[in-house]
């Protein structure tokens, strides 16, 4: 059976300022971009950690929209299967068990914040997905579904 691999993970954080110095500055992760959340008050920084992307969402105060739960948190991680018939495989396993998951295509779907909460205690996205096609040249964006 195939193994879903970890890519990406995403944290809610109080002082973005302050967890780049300790990510950047000084575990010397590469701060790839950092602009403000398209769809709420906050700012978003995404690091290049090797295999893993991390995503740092940090809640801001303006007159958009806020940022739902703005406590500090796991507050998404992205798996990717890599090929078809296992991610089919892992989709309708979950399924059988009763896991309740949200589809957004063929290819992306994610856990329930209701089930997830149930076993974090708290609602963290939990994505799972195919790899992005080879003739792809951006890596996988992350998700936060609300």
């Amino acid at each position: 059976m195939t193994r879903p691999s970890l890519i990406a993970l995403e944290f809610v954080v109080e002082k973005l300022d302050e967890a780049l110095e300790l990510l950047v500055d000084l575990l010397n992760m590469e701060l790839v971009d950092r602009y403000p959340h398209p769809e709420f008050e906050a700012e978003v920084a995404l690091l290049n950690a090797g295999p893993v992307a991390i995503s740092l969402l940090c809640p801001t105060e303006g007159a958009g929209r806020p940022y739902p739960e703005p406590k500090p948190r796991l507050a998404q991680m992205t798996l990717t299967i890599d090929n078809e018939s296992a991610f089919r495989s892992t989709r309708d396993r979950l399924a059988e068990a009763g896991a309740s998951a949200v589809h957004i295509n063929p290819g992306l779907f994610l856990l329930s914040p209701s089930m997830t909460e149930g076993l974090f205690g708290e609602s963290p996205g939990f994505v799972l997905m195919l790899p992005p096609k080879e003739d792809s040249s951006e890596p996988p964006a992350p998700l936060r579904a609300t």
